[in-house]
């Protein structure tokens, strides 16, 4: 007889709390298989119990079964978060039928009163996560914390987001499930369960992508600030997606890291400088802006960059000499594409920009001028004011070229 497969959400993991569909389903099985603390429910019925939740080893297990009605569950809904996909994709030569279960964010909703419809939904379980740059977007965000409830508060009160209320919901739909309500700074220092979630109301979320933000915004000293005009045109140029990793070289106050990682709200911006003052400032704007994908690198490059990780858009807006060498390690990291955009204010910075990208083999180089007048107040009168012109030069470095 073929073996019957099915694959269930079993929600939070209490009985309670599954699906009809799914405890018929389990009355039924003669093997079932799924994480420890959601299969101990089943024992005892004269059918066999294998704790696993890793997809490979199921499917080795499945294999090698003489029980022909077989159940794999996994924790919460299947299509929420879940590792059902990788188990469906081990398993497709039984044609698994797939059953939802309850996710952890409908329940905790129902238990606060905080609808999800519209909320941002993110899960911090086994990888990295920008809270802060999610909450600064979004009025509500329900977080998946795998475990790292104090680390993600921590992060909200370093990044300006101490006093948002928060729900955090631990061991949800168990007989000893709670959930606390506090702020952040007020909910940071308390030990919670691994089984919990977390709720962050952020009234005063923002979803404007800013580009070309007021250089009075910024935190400035005497590092040089690339201006606002400008700044907007090389945030054009270097044309980033939501997930870039950015690298921003001679960064200074930090002013293009910022929007950058405004932008790149789930990526990741790397701002490299040398003088510990702008560290300092790009440290300060960072927090300001509530960027808290904004990681500061302090020294030269190119000799920083080798323990980064591959930039998909590299922004040069000081290269102290090293142009070519820091070309040469954008090459070495082996990337499928890296977007390079440079500026310059001499001819000669000009000319050198233009001949190392091409000595680095870039596709689609090109050459902008941009030259912004603004009005100063003279006395009754208003008068214009040119600033100094700047080029701006691009290019494209991709995994074809690396030697």
């Amino acid at each position: 007889m073929e073996k019957q497969v099915i694959i269930a959400g079993a929600g939070m993991g209490s009985v309670t709390d599954m699906t009809e569909g799914l405890l018929s389903a389990a009355s039924r099985a003669e093997l079932i298989i799924g994480p420890g603390r959601v299969v101990r429910s089943f024992g005892g019925e004269g059918r066999r119990i294998v704790s696993e939740y890793r997809a490979e080893t199921i499917k080795d297990i499945v294999d090698e079964a003489e029980e022909t009605r077989i159940l794999v569950l996994v924790t919460g809904d299947q299509g929420f978060f879940s590792a059902a996909q990788r188990i469906r994709a081990a398993l497709i030569e039984y044609s698994p039928s797939v059953m939802p279960g309850i996710s952890s964010v409908s329940y905790m909703s129902a238990c606060i009163g905080v609808p999800w419809s519209g909320a941002a939904i993110v899960s911090a379980h086994g990888r990295k996560l920008n809270i802060a740059s999610v909450v600064r977007r979004n009025r509500v965000t329900y977080a998946l914390t795998g475990g790292n409830v104090s680390a993600l508060l921590g992060t909200l009160c370093e990044y300006g987001y101490g006093g948002l209320q928060v729900f955090v919901g631990e061991r949800l739909s168990y007989a000893d499930g709670k959930i606390s309500k506090g702020t952040a700074e007020q909910l940071r220092r308390r030990r919670f369960d691994t089984l919990s979630i977390m709720a962050v109301i952020n009234p005063g979320a923002d979803e404007r992508i800013r580009t070309g933000i007021k250089d009075s915004e910024f935190i400035r000293g005497q590092v040089p600030m690339t201006k606002r005009f400008v700044r907007s045109a090389v945030l054009s140029a270097m044309e980033l997606r939501a997930d870039s990793t950015v690298w921003d070289i001679g960064a200074g106050t930090g002013s293009v890291s910022v929007e950058a990682a405004l932008s790149a709200y789930k990526g990741t911006v790397f701002a490299i400088e040398r003088e510990e003052e702008g560290i300092d400032l790009i440290g300060k704007n960072a927090v300001k802006f509530h960027a808290d994908n904004i990681v500061s690198v302090y020294g030269q490059a190119p000799e920083v960059l080798e323990g980064l990780p591959p930039a998909d858009v590299c922004f040069i807006g000081g290269a102290g000499g090293k142009l070519e060498q820091i070309l040469e390690a954008i090459k070495g990291k082996n990337v499928e594409r890296t977007r390079v955009v440079i500026t310059a204010v001499t001819v000669q910075t000009l000319a050198a920009a233009s001949e190392a990208l091409g000595k680095a083999g870039a596709e689609d180089i090109s050459v902008s001028q941009i030259q912004v007048t603004e009005t100063h107040r003279a006395g009754s009168h208003d008068l214009f004011r040119a600033q100094n012109p700047v080029f701006i030069i691009e290019g494209d470095i991709t995994r074809g070229q690396v030697e």
